[in-house]
């Protein structure tokens, strides 16, 4: 059961997360399609890299002996997208990016914090473990998210 709630509140954040991004592209798109195929390419670029992320942990954990459980990791994976439940205010235009990127580390401050305290390993050795999947997580939909607005100026 705690397993299914952790992973709904990750599909919650992941949903809310895309649909925020995809409701701001519509209003500078022209096709409905394209705002579709938007959707459900940053749905799959969310997940996939929400899945590398715990799996690169896993796996820089077990090679370093800790005996972490992937079913704990993926549970601590979910709640951590928690904060990101509150991702559509970032449509507000005065603190919108800014609370974007709070919520984006506080998502990695709790993973790493949870990390820490299930392998009990010292807080930088799990911000070091964390850190390259976080970067893969967020930074893939920055880089998606510039490059598409400047497709829709052109």
């Amino acid at each position: 059961m705690t397993l299914l709630l952790s992973l709904g509140t990750l599909w919650l954040a992941g949903i809310l997360t895309v649909a925020t991004e995809t409701f701001t592209h519509l209003i500078s798109e022209k096709s409905w399609t394209a705002v579709l195929r938007g959707f459900l390419s940053e749905s799959l670029i969310f997940s996939a890299t929400a899945v590398a992320w715990g799996t690169s942990v896993w796996f820089i954990l077990y090679f370093q002996g800790f005996a972490v459980p992937f079913r704990q990791v993926v549970l601590l994976m979910g709640f951590s997208h928690f904060p990101l439940l509150a991702y559509p205010l970032t449509i507000i235009p005065s603190i919108g990016y800014r609370l974007e990127q709070i919520l984006r580390f506080t998502v990695y401050l709790l993973f790493t914090a949870s990390v820490s305290w299930l392998a009990e390993v010292e807080i930088i050795h799990s911000a070091f473990a964390c850190i390259g999947g976080w970067a893969l997580h967020f930074l893939v939909v920055e880089r998606r998210i510039l490059s598409w607005s400047e497709t829709t100026r052109l």
